[in-house]
């Protein structure tokens, strides 16, 4: 699973170069046991250092370098090259484990899915939503939605060294409070309908 750091939908525009599609700032692989149906989620650090394929300008494989796992996004379309460009370096990353199915989806899209389900609360483990013209502070629970859910799942502050990862425990503690609320096929019915992109 990908969060794309793009507000206006996922892929480049013609007049825009390999290498602007955005990066996945948020990557989560899904294992899931086929025999009993129980389901696993390991949060995969967007600064992790890989192999990540590398194309020209014009879009021609020039092979593979080592870079943050977040730019294997960048190269590409925006869509399917650009994930399956990053499902190939995750693939890398864990030593060739196959990754059979991929989702991505842009930052918009969070307050939609966040607020379809009617929203999500979580305790707050800082004041930075504060600090940002949000309400509530550490210790609050707060219900969160559309913007605002986008803002707590996006937002770090890149003058300290471990906000990346600050953020991903602020996703992972979002993500549980989530799966939590959605446990009904309905939801899953109107995920697959509004999934931005979807293999």
């Amino acid at each position: 699973c990908m969060g794309i750091d793009k507000r206006d939908g996922l892929g480049i525009d013609e007049d825009e170069d390999i290498g602007r599609a955005g990066q996945a700032d948020a990557l989560y692989l899904v294992a899931l046991d086929t025999k009993t149906g129980k389901t696993d989620i390991i949060a995969i650090s967007r600064d992790i250092y890989s192999d990540i394929g590398v194309y020209s300008a014009d879009g021609v494989y020039t092979g593979t370098k080592k870079a943050q796992l977040c730019l294997a996004f960048a190269y590409g379309d925006g869509k399917e090259t650009s994930c399956n460009n990053t499902v190939s370096a995750i693939e890398r990353l864990f030593y060739n484990l196959p990754v059979n199915s991929y989702f991505a989806m842009d930052w918009q899209a969070i307050g939609e899915l966040n607020d379809a389900i009617g929203g999500v609360y979580v305790t707050l483990e800082d004041d930075y939503m504060y600090h940002t013209g949000y309400y509530g502070r550490a210790g609050d629970t707060v219900r969160l939605d559309g913007d605002y859910a986008r803002a707590y799942l996006q937002y770090r502050d890149v003058t300290q060294l471990n906000s990346s990862v600050d953020r991903m425990n602020r996703q992972i503690n979002y993500l549980e409070k989530f799966t939590e609320k959605v446990k009904n096929e309905h939801f899953f019915a109107f995920m697959k309908k509004e999934l931005r992109f979807f293999r």
